[in-house]
């Protein structure tokens, strides 16, 4: 399967809130910090990790060849980069920095990095197929054991050459950098399985090294004291698995020093009750919608999955879980991106509008229930649950699916269920959310034929060519077009329903100094920065 850029996309949990008060304990160890997060699955490798906690770690142990700017702007990460031959080529040169074991990150690494992601066994949600990488699908189909485009010209310049100009390459090169030395013994084309070995083991030049791993519990790092921007404030940092809801009883009770979670009413309430803790709220890029498996015999229907969206009251949910800290969305993509639109149906709560879809598209009432061609509008779907949002939206959501003729079985899973079932295809439809970044190619991993994450199983030719036209001009007023056209087709099409755009709250004591995140850039981007205040 053709797999296609995926560099912005984490899938996060909907969360549902429950808090415990008592006296806090009180941490004089200005040294040693405790972040409360999601489960960690333990995959300790940029390229293959996928849920929240995993990517906060490898943020921490590996840098990144190019970041994202507070502002959502690519910057030099590992390396500075220049466009050449109207942006159908770029040059990358490393700065001065190493890996945790001593060893200089090389051009070498860079391109070693680019084979594994260029390798047909390689299933992580990064896919830089649809850059046109010279040579990229030879590698892939493994006529040849290096990547034409990708040429080292010295230990720290590396080039690679497209064949058409495309201005997605900085943002798309986003992944962290893996050594060659480390991983690169356990590799060989077409067998990435020894470097998944590694995955609880991991090797990088970021601020943190790895100290010891408790499944599924936490994980200790300690400063990378040799970290090229400088040795971490904090030289302990303890990241902690806390049950969903519990994140801010917890830091009352004095177990931990920071966390982030939602900006649901309830979380918001607690969060006022914290004496001692600064809160910052921002625009978290986090999208929650209701997925659709397009190439499902029923839901391959458009005019279904539009009803569905006529019958489900998005306001609702919104103004009862998040009050004013969270927006109607319309379309999967960040406010903050340069390409937002908001000139699209809407999809306004009215069950009557539901039925005439449903109507004009040939389905007939049959006791209560419309079906088409002998199909029942019947559906399921998966959701994790106790949560927040889903348990709001599910009941009310199933009823008024009721009244346009519509059935909606719920199959309530834990959030790792969901996950695997989602991405084996074994779902009709599901709640997901996803932080999206600013840069408009990020959507063609979720809707782009053969896109890396695009469980949807969707495809559109018409949608496929604007994001080639998007990629290949390189001033944003001249892509702005295609994408906000890719978004009208997709707002049309329907493989997922949008919800909301939510804000996150970055809770943190008080005595902390330099901490800073936005929807764009992690907080653990810059937790070097990070000190206790004397």
């Amino acid at each position: 399967m053709k797999r296609k850029i995926g560099f912005g996309i984490v899938i996060w949990l909907m969360i549902v809130a429950l808090f415990v008060g008592c006296a806090p304990k009180t941490n004089v160890d200005k040294t040693k910090l405790t972040f409360l997060g999601e489960k960690i699955n333990g995959v300790f490798n940029p390229l293959f990790a996928q849920v929240a906690s995993d990517i906060d770690i490898c943020n921490l142990i590996f840098d990144s060849l190019i970041e994202i700017s507070i502002e959502g702007e690519p910057v030099p990460g590992l390396a500075e980069y220049k466009a050449e031959d109207n942006g159908s080529k770029y040059i990358f040169t490393l700065s001065d920095a190493k890996f945790s074991d001593g060893s200089v990150v090389t051009a070498e690494d860079v391109a070693f990095t680019l084979e594994l992601l260029a390798d047909s066994a390689y299933d992580g949600s990064y896919d830089l197929s649809g850059l046109g990488i010279v040579g990229f699908w030879d590698y892939f189909d493994g006529k040849s054991d290096k990547i034409a485009g990708v040429e080292v010209i010295d230990r720290k310049n590396i080039s690679v050459s497209l064949e058409n100009a495309s201005a997605a390459v900085p943002a798309a090169f986003t992944f962290g950098i893996l050594s060659e030395k480390y991983y690169g013994g356990t590799y060989t084309q077409g067998d990435i399985s020894g470097i998944q070995k590694l995955n609880e083991k991991p090797m990088g030049s970021g601020q943190y090294i790895l100290s010891e791993y408790e499944s599924g519990s936490s994980a200790v790092l300690v400063a990378n004291e040799a970290y090229r921007k400088g040795t971490p404030k904090i030289k302990r940092l303890v990241y902690e698995s806390t049950a969903i809801g519990e994140e801010l009883g917890r830091l009352k009770l004095g177990e931990g020093d920071l966390t982030l979670v939602p900006s649901t009413v309830e979380y918001l309430d607690t969060a006022k009750s914290l004496d001692g803790f600064e809160k910052k709220s921002f625009a978290s890029n986090t999208v929650g919608t209701i997925g659709f498996d397009c190439s499902d015999e029923l839901l391959s229907d458009v005019a279904l999955r539009q009803a569905i969206a006529y019958a489900t009251n998005r306001r609702a949910l919104v103004k009862q879980v998040f009050g004013d800290k969270a927006k109607v969305a319309d379309v999967v993509d960040s406010r903050n991106s340069f390409t937002f639109t908001e000139d699209v149906n809407r999809y306004e709560f009215d069950i009557q509008k539901a039925k005439d879809t449903l109507e004009n598209s040939g389905y007939i009432m049959r006791d209560g229930v419309y079906e088409k061609d002998g199909k029942r509008a019947e559906f399921t779907l998966m959701a994790e649950s106790p949560n927040e949002v889903n348990d709001v939206l599910l009941p009310v959501m199933k009823n008024d699916l009721s009244k346009a003729g519509i059935i909606m079985n719920v199959q309530i899973v834990d959030f790792n269920t969901l996950i695997d079932k989602v991405f084996d295809g074994s779902a009709q439809s599901w709640v997901f959310a996803w932080t999206m970044s600013i840069e408009p190619d990020d959507t063609s991993a979720l809707f782009e034929t053969g896109g890396g994450i695009n469980i949807h199983n969707y495809s559109n030719e018409k949608l496929d060519a604007l994001y080639a036209q998007g990629r290949e001009h390189l001033r944003r007023n001249e892509r702005k077009e295609f994408y906000q056209k890719a978004d009208k087709i997709i707002n049309e099409d329907l493989p997922c329903i949008p919800l909301y755009e939510r804000d996150s709250i970055l809770v943190y004591k008080n005595t902390l100094r330099n901490v800073t995140a936005s929807g764009n850039r992690s907080v653990f981007k810059d937790f070097y920065k990070i000190e206790v205040k004397d």
